[in-house]
């Protein structure tokens, strides 16, 4: 009986002491419902009147798929052929590691009147970043090292030769379809989400 009351004297100092810091920013000064850090929350029924800047989708079930792609092929052909081969509906890249002996990248100064900043690469790099969408028309971003470790990246266009090897991992929200249509406001197809029960 005396250790069950120590128990429970013990179990309440640990709470009072859990409420007296905040959980959000760790200071002692305040519990976390005052933290002066935190966003406060928007109220149920209101109305947000900023311009929403994105499009968020509900979550989705994941499929993840792994290969491995070897000397001398060609890194974005092989992955959409992939894509087709499975019938992947909004697909995209979760890793890659590996190598390539050239790239053709579109540089971040490109716009939709000037598109032709693009440089082809002619050397051993280390893939060190491979990131994207891999529908039809597939938006990669890739960042490549040398051999002093300088990098270099940008919007991959092509020629993504693999030296030794790239692994790549491939996931797909299988309640999703991924589409492009041409924005307005950018000149260049960009994404659209939608899920499959309302892609006709």
């Amino acid at each position: 009986m005396q250790f069950s009351r120590a128990r429970t004297r013990e179990e309440e100092r640990e709470r009072r002491h859990r409420e007296s810091r905040c959980f959000y920013c760790g200071e002692g000064t305040h519990v976390i419902r005052q933290c002066p850090h935190r966003m406060p929350r928007q109220a149920e029924g209101s109305t947000d009147s900023k311009p929403r800047r994105h499009r968020a989708t509900p979550g989705s079930p994941l499929s993840v798929f792994a290969l491995r792609l070897g000397p001398r092929q060609e890194l974005l052909s092989s992955l959409q052929a992939f894509v087709e081969e499975k019938q992947l509906k909004a697909p995209f890249i979760i890793t890659c590691v590996g190598s390539v002996t050239k790239a053709t990248l579109r540089l971040a100064n490109a716009t939709a009147d000037n598109t032709n900043q693009v440089i082809q690469l002619q050397e051993c790099f280390e893939i060190v970043s491979l990131v994207g969408t891999l529908n039809t028309e597939a938006h990669l971003h890739i960042c490549l090292a040398d051999k002093e470790g300088r990098t270099v990246g940008g919007h991959v266009l092509g020629d993504l030769e693999v030296f030794t090897t790239a692994e790549v991992i491939l996931g797909e929200a299988t309640d999703l379809y991924f589409t492009r249509e041409m924005d307005s406001r950018t000149g260049f197809p960009e994404l659209v989400i939608q899920k499959r029960l309302e892609q006709t």
